[in-house]
C-alpha cells in the first residue's frame, strides 16, 4: 500500500509534469489508489496497474489491462490511445512512469532515512536483518523478495508510504552500469556494499570491473555514508559529502570483525567512536 489514497490528480499532476499526459477528464476525479502492481495476476482491489512493454516485459502488458480492471484496480498507465478510458493515465512510456511514481515518493518522505544495499551473496538476509531492528525504530519500509533490479528498485520505491521513516533497498546487477542508475534513484544516506565475490561475473571484463559496479552505489549519495569491506577503501573515490567506513578482520577496519577460537561467535569493535563497547 505504498500510494495510499493518492488521488487520479495526483497521477495526473506527475505524468503532466514530466510525462506529458493527456488532460485529466472530469468522471476521473474521485477515484483514489491504494498498491502499485506490474503483474495484472496481482492486482488486488485499489491498485494502479503499470503495464510494461518490451524491452521490460516478454508481452506487451496493455493487453492484459481487462485483467487487472476485473480483480479490481482502479486505474492503470496507458501509453496506447486504444486503451483509453476512464480509469487510464495516458503517459509516453510506463516504465519512464513507474520510476516517476518512484522519484515522486522519494521526494515526499525526504524525512526518511533509506539504505541501499548491494553484494554478490547475503543482501537478503542482511536486509531481514536489518528489518528487524529497523522496524523498531520507527516506520519501516523495505524491498521484498528479489525486488533488486531494474524493475523491482523502482517498483518498490513507489509502494513506499508517504509516513516512511526508515527503508532498506536490495540493489542488483548483471551488467556494467546498472547499480548507479538505481543508487540515483533511491537517493539513499546510507549505502552497503556486502561483499563482492568473483560470481555472476559473466557480463563482467573482469573482477575489478565487478567491483568498480558494486561502489558504484555511492552515486545516489548527496550526504552520507559508503559502509564496505576494508579491501576496498582505497579503490573508492573520495568526494565531498561521502563518508567511507569499512569492515573486515584486518585492524585497519573502521569496524573489526573478531572470530572467537570455537568459531561460534565473533564480536565487533567500532574503531571509530573511542571507548566504545564491542558488540558480540
Amino acid at each position: 500500500t505504498g500510494v495510499q489514497t493518492c488521488a487520479l490528480p495526483i497521477l495526473r499532476a506527475i505524468s503532466a509534469a514530466s510525462l506529458t499526459a493527456h488532460p485529466s477528464r472530469a468522471d476521473e476525479q474521485t477515484q483514489a489508489i491504494s498498491g502499485i502492481q506490474i503483474d495484472s495476476r496481482r492486482v488486488t482491489a485499489g491498485d494502479l496497474f503499470v503495464p510494461l512493454r518490451a524491452p521490460w516485459a516478454e508481452r506487451d502488458g496493455h493487453q492484459f489491462i481487462h485483467n487487472a480492471l476485473a480483480r479490481g484496480a482502479s486505474a492503470y498507465l496507458c501509453a496506447d490511445d486504444s486503451y483509453r478510458s476512464g480509469q487510464s493515465v495516458f503517459v509516453q512510456d510506463t516504465f519512464e512512469g513507474l520510476n516517476a511514481l518512484a522519484r515522486l515518493a522519494v521526494k515526499r518522505s525526504k524525512s526518511a532515512t533509506r539504505i541501499a544495499l548491494t553484494g554478490s551473496s547475503g543482501k537478503t538476509t542482511l536486509r531481514h536483518w536489518l528489518g528487524q531492528m529497523l522496524s523498531k525504530q520507527g516506520r519501516y519500509h523495505a524491498s521484498e523478495g528479489s525486488f533488486n533490479n531494474h524493475l523491482g528498485v523502482p517498483l518498490t520505491l513507489a509502494r513506499m508510504p508517504r509516513e516512511t521513516t526508515l527503508g532498506t533497498f536490495e540493489v542488483g546487477t548483471n551488467h556494467v552500469g546498472e547499480i548507479a542508475p538505481l543508487s540515483r534513484l533511491i537517493e539513499p544516506q546510507l549505502a552497503i556494499v556486502l561483499n563482492v565475490l568473483p560470481v555472476h561475473i559473466g557480463h563482467f571484463p573482469n573482477f575489478e570491473a565487478l567491483v568498480r559496479e558494486k561502489l558504484s552505489i555511492i552515486e545516489g549519495i548527496h550526504s552520507g555514508v559508503l559502509l564496505c569491506p576494508e579491501a576496498f577503501r582505497d579503490i573508492v573515490q573520495p568526494r565531498s559529502g561521502l563518508q567511507i567506513l569499512t569492515f573486515g578482520a584486518s585492524h585497519a577496519a573502521d569496524f573489526v570483525i573478531d572470530f572467537h577460537a570455537d568459531g561460534q561467535f565473533f564480536e565487533i569493535n567500532d574503531r571509530t567512536t573511542p571507548g566504545s563497547a564491542s558488540i558480540i
